[in-house]
């Protein structure tokens, strides 16, 4: 036996074709970890091209919102700058002008507000270069074609309503070179009659086809890019296998046969250490990749808080306004137009925040927190939304509640709110004609039921089985018709779980769909009766004295608005050090304080508040964009009362100061 080893050695054929064929496995398995890393950009990049796509389209569509808007704005002021504004923005949307530097949703916001002049990023990609870059599909290139054409469509309407405010019309060749008297009344009807609402709205169709089919296409690319890595990551794990066995095999059978020859033995215990290190190293590269797609996902989660941030932050200043606007304006016209953007803006807001929610589910860091709630005026509250839509419809609205439940319980009242609001926006969006019926009533065992019926369209047994599918609304058609995410029932199903409960459904095509929620919950003591503080409190709340802390003057403006003539006095200021230098020069009862101040930060200021004796019995109330960030517990560690997140209504703001008026008069 010992001869025919040295044999063997001395030869070495044997254990070159071993050598050789071990260096193949580890050739494979380098290769395979190679496409794999290839392939992760590559799932990167599609998300990339995805959120790309949604710009540039979004560009499209906001560039005809800023002209209808300019147009506008010059038929009412016939301000010449307009006008102006109006063909800028035409010619960057044409190609006919460079982009301008840090060209967003909000530029021309900025330059309307800051009296900005525009100024040409030469670096900049033209829109149709944007276009062209990205690479869609000859479909995808045909929807934003339609869109364009419709936008333009627009813009003679729009050039038409302009002319005819300077007394200019269009002779027989389409110039417009016939002079007469100025026709406001014409020009308004162009721009704000039903024809050119119905028209614009058509934008959005295109445009919307144009997302789905990206997220279509981005689906299917991700799709086969993730079953690509499932089938490198097995043979990875086969080759690896392979490897681990022939390893083994030679370890067994060369110990075997050369245990006298330590010399030997320690030549292949080198190389077994060596391929380890490879296998070791292989696998940092994995465990690399690994925290590349953990990064992403963080980066996702940031940029969908920012995101919040900067949509929250307008949409506070628009919503505001709109609600002071409609409180004093007085004809019916311009009330519906102010009813019909508020609603709009609260579509955006809702359609964000069930994004956003989503998000936070998915990543784990949404918490159930359980407070004392009066469960009666909790789902009245979100019966009362929808009966009124329901009612627009002629559809009728039937609310049942149990008697026994019309008591303070434990539940998060935030999630009870959220889960209603998608399963009766669902019930009353598909329902033309019967009812949409609510009931709320407990069951043995500490089980809250509620269950939502309608008589709406129904849906099929197929399409159930993707109910609870993200982004997923059946068919392709109930999008275009009915609008929405897909992202109710997901939100509700993932709500539910988290609150350890349980979610059934019952649905029939043309005959309408039950959706029965069951809550675990417990019965809380009723908080005890203020009505006696608070008839008392009524007659000194104008007493109080109020400090808003803020950078952004419209934010400012709406809290001042919200809250003028309510209370004795209401000051502002813009950051945390003015506002360390008015509370040392008066008193005042309570703060809102934005969380992000530049120069001194809202926790920062309340820290330092909170060091100083002399101002410890202050209420402070935190404000902030960020919905759903860690900024509410930041703020409540850091050491304020209460927190309200932007956009907020007259009444949340009432509300909150009476809330606190009532304590600091109780206190008092």
């Amino acid at each position: 036996m010992k001869n025919k080893f040295v044999e063997f050695d001395a030869n070495g054929l044997t254990y070159k074709l071993v050598c050789f064929f071990f260096l193949g496995l580890l050739s494979v398995v380098i290769i395979l970890s190679y496409l794999m890393y290839t392939n992760f950009n590559a799932i990167t990049k599609k998300q990339e091209n995805r959120h790309e796509s949604y710009l540039v389209a979004d560009l499209l569509r906001q560039s005809a919102d800023d002209l209808t808007r300019f147009c506008r704005l010059y038929i009412i002021t016939q301000d010449e700058k307009y006008e102006k504004m109006f063909w800028e923005v035409l010619n960057i949307q044409n190609g006919n002008l460079p982009f301008p530097k840090n060209y967003n949703r909000v530029y021309w916001d900025v330059v309307l507000t800051q009296e900005k002049k525009v100024q040409a990023d030469l670096k900049a990609e033209s829109l149709a270069a944007k276009i062209r870059n990205l690479g869609f599909t000859t479909e995808e290139l045909i929807k934003l074609k339609e869109a364009k054409l419709k936008s333009d469509d627009l813009v003679f309407i729009e050039e038409r309503a302009m002319n005819a405010i300077k007394g200019l019309y269009r002779d027989e060749s389409g110039n417009y070179t016939i002079r007469d008297k100025p026709n406001k009344e014409l020009a308004t009807d162009l721009v704000f009659g039903p024809q050119f609402h119905r028209e614009k709205a058509e934008i959005a169709e295109p445009i919307n086809d144009f997302f789905e089919m990206i997220d279509v296409r981005t689906k299917n690319d991700i799709e086969k890019a993730v079953n690509r890595e499932k089938l490198i990551l097995v043979l990875i794990f086969v080759f690896i296998t392979i490897t681990m066995l022939v390893l083994f095999y030679i370890l067994i059978v060369l110990m075997k046969k050369t245990f006298a020859n330590k010399a030997l033995i320690e030549k292949y215990n080198k190389r077994l250490r060596r391929d380890n290190k490879l296998l070791e190293e292989n696998k940092n590269e994995l465990s690399k990749a690994t925290d590349i797609a953990e990064l992403a996902n963080k980066a996702k989660s940031d940029f969908l808080a920012n995101m919040s941030h900067e949509i929250r932050t307008p949409m506070n200043g628009i919503l505001g306004f709109i609600e002071i606007l409609s409180e004093k304006e007085t004809d019916a016209e311009k009330k519906e137009y102010l009813d019909i953007i508020n609603t709009a803006s609260n579509n955006l807001l809702n359609i964000i925040n069930d994004i956003l929610h989503l998000s936070k589910i998915e990543s784990g860091s949404y918490s159930i927190k359980k407070d004392v709630v009066d469960l009666y005026n909790v789902v009245k509250k979100s019966s009362r939304l929808f009966e009124e839509q329901a009612k627009a419809k002629e559809v009728k609205f039937i609310f049942e509640f149990d008697d026994n439940l019309k008591k303070h319980v434990l539940l998060c009242e935030i999630s009870i709110l959220h889960i209603l609001n998608n399963v009766l926006s669902n019930a009353v969006k598909f329902t033309h004609t019967g009812f949409v019926k609510l009931s709320v009533k407990e069951l043995e065992g500490g089980i809250l039921e509620i269950v939502v019926e309608d008589t709406g369209i129904g849906i099929c047994e197929i399409k159930q089985q993707n109910l609870y599918n993200p982004f997923d609304q059946g068919e392709h058609f109930l999008t275009k018709k009915y609008g929405g995410t897909g992202l109710g029932l997901p939100i509700v199903k993932k709500l539910v779980d988290l609150m350890e409960g349980e979610v059934h459904y019952k649905s029939v095509v043309g005959e309408g769909t039950t959706v029965t929620i069951l809550l675990p919950f417990e019965r809380a003591s009723d908080p005890k009766s203020d009505e006696i503080i608070k008839a008392e409190y009524i007659e000194v709340k104008k007493n109080l004295r109020i400090l808003s802390a803020d950078d952004v003057e419209i934010n400012q403006k709406v809290l001042e608005k919200m809250l003028k003539g309510q209370y004795l006095e209401f000051k502002k200021v813009y950051d945390g050090n003015e506002l360390i230098a008015e509370l040392e020069k008066g008193h005042y009862d309570i703060v809102f304080m934005d969380i992000q101040m530049p120069e001194l930060n809202g926790i920062d200021t309340t820290k330092w508040i909170r060091n100083n004796s002399k101002f410890r019995s202050i209420v402070i109330i935190g404000v902030s964009a960020f919905a759903l960030g860690d900024d509410a517990q930041k703020a409540i560690d850091a050491g304020m009362d209460d927190y309200i997140t932007k956009p907020y209504s007259r009444s949340v703001l009432v509300n909150i100061v009476n809330k606190w008026g009532i304590k600091i008069f109780a206190a008092n």
